[in-house]
């Protein structure tokens, strides 16, 4: 028990303070809001729609979603993992509503996610996933359930990659 409370004192103590530095951001993620979560007590990395953030220091990576879909991606082996936040499956789908936006689409947002984990030292046969979002957000948009369309193409591209989907 002595130990067991050293660990939750340092968690409580280091909500307030960070009591190590926060890790580099990896090449090409500077752009992203990084912070110290309180609450959490621990860095944090906050994406928003069309982004994607890879992590090897232990940082908390967080997100707002509706019928959005982020995908959270991670080789545990490697001890390295990232998360995206994509708005729709394909461009196709969105034509109608917003063509200037290919980083918001789930084809291209899983692809570059997949890829940027392997080039910093993930290995493909060990990644596992989680994925959260796909909710319906607007009653009156009734010709197409973007939520319920994202949740699909999200499982439907991990089944096709072998990549495990987690509970």
């Amino acid at each position: 028990h002595l130990q067991e409370s050293k660990v939750m004192k340092h968690s409580v103590t280091s909500q307030f303070q960070p009591s190590y530095p926060q890790p580099k951001a990896p090449k090409g993620f500077t752009h992203i809001n990084r912070y110290w979560d309180k609450q959490q007590g621990v860095y944090a990395a906050k994406i928003l729609p069309g982004q994607f953030y890879i992590s090897t220091g232990g940082e908390m990576i967080v997100t707002v979603l509706g019928s959005c879909i982020s995908a959270c991606v991670r080789d545990r082996y490697r001890g390295i993992g990232g998360m995206n936040h994509f708005m729709l499956p394909e461009l196709n789908l969105a034509s109608e509503l917003d063509s200037n936006l290919a980083s918001k689409y789930g084809v291209h947002a899983m692809d570059m996610l997949i890829e940027k984990l392997i080039t910093l030292g993930a290995r493909k046969e060990k990644l596992v996933a989680k994925a959260f979002g796909g909710g319906k957000v607007l009653a009156g948009f009734v010709q197409q359930d973007i939520g319920r369309i994202n949740a699909e193409f999200v499982v439907n591209y991990l089944t096709r990659e072998n990549i495990p989907l987690l509970n």
